[in-house]
């Protein structure tokens, strides 16, 4: 399932980020951190489990739901930190969509958009975890 260092090395990243938000964070954090760790476990399997015609459409519906489960997060919250995250898991599911759509989407545009979008969606986590522990100090 996880078959490159970059792939694992990545998921540690992601589920560090996402258990600091679990442990210390507000609300929002939690319910975000939650909804971005259980996709990146899930995804992976989606791409095994699936064929070559619904491995993305699996993906698609495990994006879709997170872009919701998050804009749903940042709009109860009022969080920029929410809403940016909300913004990039939205583009991730639009990147989806546009592979299935127009198959000469290229490859490597999917992979560097997934990538770049997984990036920003986690720094904006980051960022709302260090914003919460900055004001759990009265550093803010």
């Amino acid at each position: 399932m996880w078959s490159s260092a970059l792939s694992i090395t990545s998921l540690a990243i992601c589920t560090l980020v996402c258990i600091v938000a679990l442990w210390r964070g507000t609300w929002a954090l939690r319910g975000a951190a939650a909804l971005f760790l259980a996709g990146w476990w899930v995804t992976p399997m989606a791409y095994e489990l699936a064929g070559p015609n619904g491995e993305r459409w699996f993906v698609l519906v495990i994006d879709v739901v997170l872009a919701v489960g998050i804009a749903t997060i940042a709009c109860l919250s009022g969080r920029r930190w929410a809403m940016a995250m909300a913004a990039f898991q939205i583009l991730t599911a639009a990147t989806h969509a546009a592979a299935i759509i127009d198959l000469r989407f290229g490859e490597l545009a999917y992979w560097a958009l997934q990538v770049a979008y997984t990036i920003g969606a986690l720094m904006a986590l980051a960022i709302g975890v260090i914003q919460h522990e900055l004001s759990r100090r009265g550093r803010t």
